[in-house]
């Protein structure tokens, strides 16, 4: 309970790493192994195959089988990826494979999606080289509209992107006139 409440107040924040935790054990370990908060005198442990240095020896048993012997101690259950950590494991159920259904999975990393168009601009964007959308000034493919975007406003138009706004914006609003739509040429359809 201290934990939720630590976290709801804002005491979890770390100013120097700028980062955030949700539990007190977190932030408490951030604060024992971090680099930036541990001297390095403090590092006492050295890796002897790569001379990497660690503040524990289960920081340095960790590195040495994953780094070096490529032991794999968690692995995801859905999509067989190996992890490092128990944490990183959970991170990607959660941001992966949230829905826990078999549905829309993409059959080489193995994220779901939540229908199958989502899934295609996926495996296109991600596993192919097929680069759909073409620069109408210069010819330059990419993979995502939004790199077809960023290219067009910053190379042609010499604008940066600007933060996204609070708002929510009708779609005629995210372009300015001179990016109309005839400026970006849109993917042909075909099989993917």
């Amino acid at each position: 309970m201290r934990s939720h409440r630590a976290r709801d107040a804002g005491e979890l924040h770390c100013g120097p790493c700028d980062r955030r935790f949700a539990s007190v054990a977190t932030y408490t370990q951030h604060l024992r192994l971090s680099r930036r908060h541990v001297a390095e005198r403090d590092f006492s442990f050295v890796c002897v195959e790569c001379g990497k240095r660690f503040v524990n020896k289960t920081r340095l048993r960790d590195h040495t089988d994953w780094e070096h012997l490529h032991k794999v101690k968690f692995r995801c259950q859905l999509c067989d990826k190996p992890f490092k950590c128990h944490t990183s494991l959970y991170v990607h159920m959660q941001n992966v494979h949230h829905n826990n259904k078999k549905e829309n999975l993409c059959h080489i990393c193995g994220k779901s999606y939540q229908n199958a168009a989502k899934l295609k601009y996926h495996i296109v964007a991600m596993h192919t080289s097929e680069t759909p959308y073409t620069c109408a000034h210069c010819g330059a493919a990419f993979s995502w509209y939004s790199s077809l975007y960023r290219h067009t406003r910053e190379v042609h138009h010499k604008m940066k992107l600007q933060p996204k706004k609070t708002r929510k914006q009708k779609r005629g609003e995210l372009l300015p006139p001179m990016l109309a739509t005839h400026d970006l040429m849109m993917p042909q359809p075909g099989p993917v």
